[in-house]
């Protein structure tokens, strides 16, 4: 879920230093009642003020950094301590070492007020409108590393520029984690092959990619740059795979399906590591076209068109559909289509091999 990004801290602090502006501010204690005797909470009572509050000072781990937040006194942020001690009948914050740190319920109030804040927050930016310069939003992205490697670079210079203020975590899934993530509401986008989608994620697809092969210079398999099909399924192999798959991946079902089968001795859980492992071996490995043109020190590397025809993969933006009304949300994923275009553009090139690279 998309979320301004919070900073839970264990301290609570009391105020700037004595030589400052500001004090110490004495904190009230909770009201102290008897074990099971509070009654249940009246919603309808419950002021939503003292939740951003109490949300803050997780947050800032400060009174007085609290206060200038709300833009409130540091007597006023007291009071409201005072509020919320009574309201949820704890201390909620305890003084430790000189130090006020949260107690074990304002942590577990945490759980549920952060996340209860921030889609209160979603709801009400469906309704005005979404300002990216100012946005301090934080979106969760899932993808393979591949992905990462193809798109951010894209990504990430506009997205500064645009909105400085907006921040990316990026989850390494793959089809099935990904679309798990959506669902869950771990993640708002994710890039990647999406085969087949659920009724409730949506997409756009961004680029259609096709694949290579890809072996060290000095590969005794390479044939003037190239591998014919014997040779290609004479090879070893390196290739990423992720779980227990029990037909090996895409690429080793479209094999099967003329009855060929290659040699794997390498199965990694990342694609850009697929490059680093053949290097100085015999090893063969197939990879995405557009990891290849922007592998550093290519020239110690053969890439080669494939010996058997394949499908060409397609790429694609997905979401959960709840994020279909989201302004802020849309602005990304029209980031994302917008930045797309060069590796499309990548994507498209003719394979090129050097002619001293030849073996």
């Amino acid at each position: 879920m998309a979320s301004d990004k919070t900073v839970r801290s264990s301290r609570l602090s009391t105020g700037r230093s004595p030589g400052g502006a500001r004090g110490a501010v004495a904190l009230p204690p909770a009201s102290q009642s008897p074990a099971g005797s509070r009654a249940p909470i009246n919603l309808a009572s419950v002021d939503l003020n003292l939740l951003t509050a109490f949300d803050l000072l997780l947050k800032t781990g400060s009174v007085s950094r609290a206060a200038d937040r709300l833009g409130r006194s540091q007597s006023a942020m007291s009071h409201t301590l005072a509020r919320l001690r009574r309201l949820f009948g704890d201390d909620l914050f305890v003084r430790r070492d000189n130090r006020f740190i949260p107690t074990s319920k304002a942590l577990e109030l945490a759980e549920v007020v952060g996340p209860t804040l921030t889609s209160l927050r979603m709801a009400l930016e469906g309704r005005i409108r979404f300002d990216p310069a100012s946005s301090q939003r934080m979106f969760t992205l899932a993808m393979p590393d591949i992905s990462s490697f193809g798109f951010l670079p894209f990504l990430m210079p506009a997205l500064r520029r645009r909105a400085p203020g907006i921040s990316l975590s990026v989850l390494d899934a793959n089809t099935d984690s990904a679309i798990a993530a959506l669902a869950a509401g771990g993640a708002e986008l994710a890039i990647g092959y999406f085969p087949e989608l659920p009724p409730t994620i949506v997409g756009h697809h961004l680029v259609t990619l096709d694949s290579v092969g890809l072996a060290d210079r000095y590969n005794p398999y390479l044939r003037e740059g190239t591998m014919n099909l014997e040779l290609f399924l004479a090879a070893p192999h390196v290739c990423h795979r992720v779980g227990n798959d029990p037909d090996g991946g895409d690429f080793d079902r479209l094999l099967n399906t003329y009855s060929y089968q290659r040699r794997i001795v390498l199965q990694l859980p990342h694609f850009l590591a697929i490059p680093a492992a053949i290097r100085g071996t015999d090893l063969v490995g197939v990879v995405e076209r557009q990891l290849v043109e922007r592998l550093p020190d290519r020239q110690e590397l053969v890439a080669f068109e494939l010996p058997v025809p394949q499908p060409h993969t397609g790429v694609s933006v997905v979401w959960h559909q709840r994020h279909e009304k989201d302004p802020g949300h849309h602005w990304l994923r029209s980031l994302i289509q917008e930045t797309s275009v060069p590796v499309r553009r990548c994507s498209s090139d003719q394979l090129s091999v050097p002619a001293d690279d030849a073996v």
